[in-house]
């Protein structure tokens, strides 16, 4: 597809009036800007040309008139030459021209934005005040609320007539409890006569507000927020303005993501880009985001079976083979294999309510699979933000019957291949803070510095749930991800506070936040697995079994040590295990597996919460199981594995010898 108008807010990086400067630095300034700000279209290297010679001092080259005088240049078009035009690379700016709020002198009149100063506008006033952590809302915004525990920028806007210089300064007073502070906010040092916050006009700054940020022990609820505008002269008289907050605040989510680095086959491991946690931990509702990698190698795989396709599962060592088997290259079957082993590991730590559990793929960039708490994907950083909102209850866009944010609006149009957008909102990134640099504002349409930029500038940009696949580009360079929409990052923070759990002393138990308290206090939903122990060293035995088709039945290498959670572990040996097991452990079918586990020199019985069906079709995804268990690292080194088909074992139990009248399923050893 060729190129497109820049039709939205594009930010421009440096005053358009500096295009036409003359001399070097303008050259470098009016290349900025012809790259931030002007119309795309077939005159592009004509327009890139006139720059170049007009910075430069330079002969123009002969062009056709578009409507200035004769022998003169019109370079953008509109009618009006470079004598009198403030802008000639822009036909929107010219003498006469509508005035925008954009921070541009669109009429050529010496004057910016005037016919946006609001009305009876006199002494200095707070305007409007925004709060920042994933996006830049105001507190009584719909998706407001900010996460507890992170830093939070404050952004106070205060309008006065004639740029007024008397304000002494902006400040903010923090108040929680019986604890107060306060912080100065910076800003220019005339106070603004105008704003230009509105969708498709202008955009967030630094120099037209009052700027801080919150620090991340002060963000908890209760919270008061207090910015005054205090005067220069005459502080006897008070505040010029002041104005109250009490902005809301929710869980101080330290969020745990298990990522198992899982090379399948011995593949060469893969590295995401650099960056690619702390830009994640941006991107998502979290005070922190706790990530533990764990790496696992397995020399063989059980590929699952894929009903929709007429395919059986496969037990393979490499792609080559399965693709001897089958015909077939293997496509997204190791992300499905992936997401199965995910399941499996993030059960048996009774883990879907306490912490994220995602499989890292290497070697197999086919895409990913998500689902609430668990998922699997290639390692690339765009599968990964795309799946981890599957993992947060995130849909695909089309998916969400009440996403708010569709096609054409303020005049800007929706972005190429779906009509879905990521909304007005802009977003927010504070990384460049902690080391002294400042807060950068992320436009919600696609800037110069995109690698869409050449199809997409000025159209509104994606989300990364937009996507099968989650692959976008339309992000800033420096950027690895998309950002959510402002709808987005509230699914995601409602579905972890009500969903996750946080070990909570007093309780001597997992609790999830509770607003009413303001702490971790409300019980879990639904019935969740208790912990024998948690945040101990672990380590996984994990299992595929298929009684459709037994060639699938295989015991994986063990996994860890890694730090995790321990449940109850049902001995089937063991009579007093049978009606606790049935009650709290094994499915409506039964556990039909069990597990001999010679662990530290000690061998002990396990049952298995899995079916054992030979009546399924072997094409049938219920066909197979995939199940761990989590054992004490402590315990010692995990040596040999038997499993075993046991039908009903939590009815029928076992003898402590059972083992000798019949043969395992499949076994692994470490030697």
């Amino acid at each position: 597809m060729g190129s497109k108008a820049a039709v939205g807010p594009v930010v421009p990086e440096c005053p358009r009036q500096h295009a036409r400067s003359g001399g070097r630095p303008a050259l470098a300034q009016g290349l900025r800007c012809l790259l931030a700000n002007t119309v795309v279209e077939d005159t592009m290297k004509t327009r890139y040309l006139m720059t170049l010679a007009l910075a430069l001092s330079l002969p123009l080259p002969s062009l056709a008139d578009t409507g200035g005088s004769a022998g003169t240049v019109d370079a953008d078009a509109d009618g009006f030459d470079a004598s009198a035009d403030c802008n000639d690379l822009d036909p929107t700016v010219h003498p006469g021209a509508a005035e925008q709020c954009n921070f541009v002198d669109d009429d050529c009149d010496g004057q910016t934005d005037e016919d946006f100063v609001p009305q009876g506008l006199g002494d200095p006033r707070i305007e409007s005040t925004f709060f920042g952590q994933t996006h830049l809302l105001e507190p009584d915004d719909a998706n407001f609320e900010l996460v507890g525990g992170r830093d939070t920028l404050i952004k106070a806007h205060v309008l006065a007539a004639t740029h007024r210089d008397d304000v002494q300064k902006v400040v903010a007073l923090l108040k929680l409890g019986t604890a107060h502070t306060t912080i100065a906010l910076g800003g220019p040092d005339t106070v603004p006569d105008v704003v230009c916050l509105a969708p498709g006009q202008g955009g967030h700054r630094l120099d037209d507000a009052y700027v801080g940020i919150i620090p991340a022990d002060w963000v908890a609820p209760g919270l008061r927020v207090k910015v005054r505008v205090l005067r220069a002269e005459q502080p006897a008289l008070g505040d010029y303005d002041k104005q109250w907050y009490a902005p809301a605040v929710g869980a101080p989510t330290a969020l745990p993501l298990n990522m198992f680095d899982a090379r399948f086959f011995g593949v060469p491991e893969e590295s995401y880009p650099a960056g690619w946690q702390d830009e994640l931990a941006e991107k998502l509702p979290v005070a922190s985001l706790e990530v533990q990698r764990i790496p696992v190698i397995f020399p063989e795989v059980v590929i699952p079976p894929r009903e929709a396709q007429g395919r059986e599962g496969f037990r393979v060592t490499s792609e080559a083979e399965y693709t001897q088997q089958t015909g077939h290259a293997l496509g997204m079957a190791p992300i499905r294999a992936g997401i199965q082993i995910a399941d499996a590991l993030a059960v048996a730590g009774a883990q879907k309510q306490r912490s994220l559990t995602y499989v890292n793929v290497h070697g197999f960039p086919a895409g990913g699979l998500g689902q609430p708490s668990y998922g699997a994907g290639g390692v690339m950083a765009g599968f990964l933000v795309h799946e981890l909102g599957h993992v947060l209850d995130l849909q695909h866009l089309v998916d969400e019957a009440d996403y708010p944010y569709f096609g054409d609006e303020y005049g800007i149009p929706g972005p190429g291949g779906s009509g879905h957008r990521v909304g007005p909102q802009w977003g927010l990134d504070l990384r460049a803070v902690a080391s002294g640099g400042a807060p950068y504002f992320i436009p919600p349409t696609v800037q110069a510095s995109s690698p869409a930029a050449g199809q997409w500038l000025g159209y509104w940009k994606r989300s990364p749930m937009q996507r099968v696949g989650g692959v976008g580009d339309d992000y800033e360079a420096g950027f690895l991800y998309q950002m959510f929409s402002d709808w987005g990052v509230r699914r995601m923070r409602d579905f972890i506070q009500e969903h996750y759990g946080v070990w909570n002393p007093a309780l001597g138990d997992y609790a999830r936040w509770d607003d009413a308290t303001g702490d971790y206090t409300a019980p879990l939903p639904g019935y969740v697995t208790p912990l024998v122990a948690h945040d101990v060293p672990v380590v996984s035995v994990m299992v595929a079994a298929s009684g459709a088709k037994p060639a699938l039945d295989m015991v994986y290498p063990p996994i860890g040590p890694y730090q995790g959670a321990l449940i109850r572990r049902y001995d089937p040996t063991v009579a007093a295990d049978l009606p606790a097991a049935d009650a709290k452990y094994c499915p409506a079918a039964g556990c039909d597996l069990t597990v001999r586990i010679t662990q530290g020199g000690q061998t002990r019985t396990y049952m298995l919460a899995g079916e054992w069906d030979a009546t399924l079709d072997p094409t049938s995804e219920s066909s197979l199981v995939t199940r761990a268990i989590n054992l004490p690292a402590a315990d010692g080194e995990v040596t040999a594995v038997e499993l075993y088909h046991t039908p009903n074992v939590e009815q029928t139990g076992l003898a402590p010898n059972f083992h000798l009248g019949q043969a395992p399923l499949a076994t692994w050893s470490a030697t």
